[in-house]
């Protein structure tokens, strides 16, 4: 049996994602989770909160350094 292939977000989802918490700062994480534009797991479940958290640690700091590269070419 092959082992499941775990997809991480790319830099750009983690971005936005970080602008997305930028919107909604006060919302708890499993609220956050559920928003219509949060990231999903393949199969449309919510990610799981503690990835989330460590997702979007900084996101502060995040948001005011430059979107990554290729972002929006």
């Amino acid at each position: 049996m092959a082992p499941k292939v775990r997809a991480g977000l790319t830099p750009a989802q983690k971005y936005e994602l970080c602008v997305l918490r930028s919107k909604h700062p006060n919302l708890k994480l499993s609220d956050f989770a559920e928003l219509p534009k949060c990231p999903r797991r393949p199969d449309g479940r919510t990610l799981p909160l503690l990835s989330l958290s460590e997702h979007i640690k900084g996101w502060k700091e995040k948001v005011l350094e430059s979107q990554p590269l290729g972002m929006y070419e």
